[in-house]
């Protein structure tokens, strides 16, 4: 989770949709889940992986949690109608045969401390409140805060 100016991710082309006022679309049934990790986090995590105790390692970034993508854009309109926007979510046909589970186990990364900061909740909001700054001011605007 976080904020992609091309809309490619599921989190930030929701958000968008959300805010323009276009519906959710999932295709599938939406259980397809995702561990869906928030880039403050995964910075984290690079920076315990480049601690010399992490040397020649494999770790994998998630958070620790899945989400499917029914979940996420439940999300998503439970935000958008705290801050006063409906949001309907439609359903089509899936993309591929199979609706995939992507989950990583994190006990590796945690026995080095990490402790993601973001639920997928407060993710998918600080990332919603980015996007809604970005579609208001530009990304220029925003790239100069970072």
């Amino acid at each position: 989770v976080g904020t992609y100016p091309k809309w490619r991710t599921v989190v930030t082309n929701f958000i968008k949709r959300a805010l323009t006022g276009e519906p959710l679309i999932i295709h599938g049934s939406g259980e397809q889940k995702r561990d869906f990790v928030h880039i403050d986090d995964v910075a984290e995590i690079y920076k315990l992986v480049i601690n010399p105790k992490a040397k020649g390692e494999v770790f994998n970034a998630g958070g620790g949690y899945t989400a499917s993508v029914k979940e996420l854009a439940n999300i998503v309109a439970s935000i958008a109608k705290e801050k006063g926007i409906e949001v309907e979510i439609r359903f089509k046909e899936a993309r591929e045969s199979k609706e995939r589970t992507f989950a990583y186990d994190v006990s590796k990364i945690k026995s080095l401390g990490f402790e993601p900061k973001y639920d997928i909740r407060k993710g998918v909001e600080k990332t919603f409140n980015d996007v809604e700054r970005i579609l208001k001011d530009g990304f220029r605007e925003y790239q100069k805060e970072i």
